[in-house]
């Protein structure tokens, strides 16, 4: 069933990108499907699926031609609507799909560092609908650290792809760190994103490490490459770490939960050592 659900869920995306035409090139893949695309299963036997796909907007290349409401629109998705029956901005839904009764989504998000309103969930984009898109936090550092990679189907008889930016491991990283800090402190876990941060943790450490740095010399992602790695000490490199532990219960049943807790304590203390050092040989005045 995972994997029909995710078949469906890049079928989605793929409609939704095929619909946005030009618009593309202002589009950053984030979240699930970009840590598959990533980093794939990474050697573990646990296979994580995705009910959505997550495209960050860099607003200053959109053009607004499709306009992004009608874009989605034209690819058979609507805007999800709550239990009180408003819609949700930036959430698009589609039909009840193989594998995904109640549809799968494309979120259009815009970093929450763009916002000119704090606070304000819908994203202010000029020419848009007001509900088009919505602003999200801990995205930042993928306006910096992207870059273009293939998205395929995943249905050997539909022949699509398309070549757009995907975020990088490091700004994968750090956004799934803030998300489980935000979910942990609300009490709404889950499970998968810790182990998706043992997953991005097995790539490499130096590839993630100059990728950190670099969301650390923007003011835009700086702030949340700071609470990221305040996550990563707290949360995965200390001993007992709840992090770690919950990505080693997630793979419970289908890999060893004491082996993966282990190594990503031990993968998220390499990565902290390799960020101290890059530090020093970028900004040698600091060491």
């Amino acid at each position: 069933m995972a994997e029909l659900i995710y078949v469906s869920s890049r079928k989605v995306l793929l409609d939704a990108l095929d619909s946005l035409g030009a618009e593309r090139s202002a589009v950053i893949l984030v979240g699930a499907q970009a840590v598959h695309l990533r980093v794939g299963e990474s050697g573990t036997a646990v296979v994580s699926s995705t009910t959505d796909a997550d495209l960050s907007l860099n607003p200053h290349l959109l053009s607004g031609r499709p306009d992004l409401a009608s874009a989605m629109r034209a690819a058979n998705l609507r805007l999800r609507t709550d239990r009180n029956g408003h819609e949700e901005p930036g959430i698009w839904i589609s039909p009840p799909l193989p594998g995904a009764p109640s549809g799968v989504t494309v979120d259009l998000l815009v970093a929450d560092a763009l916002s000119a309103e704090k606070g304000k969930r819908a994203a202010v984009l000029t020419g848009q609908d007001a509900r088009a898109a919505r602003y999200v936090y801990g995205i930042e550092a993928a306006l910096y650290d992207n870059g273009p990679l293939v998205v395929a189907a995943l249905d050997n008889t539909d022949p699509r792809s398309f070549e757009i930016a995907v975020a990088g491991p490091a700004a994968l990283l750090i956004a799934k760190l803030v998300k489980l800090t935000e979910r942990l402190s609300s009490g709404r876990l889950d499970p998968k994103d810790a182990f998706e941060i043992y997953r991005l943790l097995q790539g490499d450490v130096q590839a993630i490490a100059q990728g950190w740095i670099q969301a650390e010399a923007e003011e835009l992602s700086k702030p949340v490459a700071a609470v990221a790695e305040g996550a990563l000490r707290e949360l995965f490199a200390a001993d007992g770490s709840r992090g770690a532990e919950i990505a080693g219960d997630f793979a419970r049943g289908r890999d060893d939960p004491v082996t993966v807790s282990q190594s990503s304590r031990a993968l998220a203390q390499e990565l902290l050592a390799t960020l101290a050092k890059v530090r020093s040989q970028a900004y040698p005045s600091r060491a």
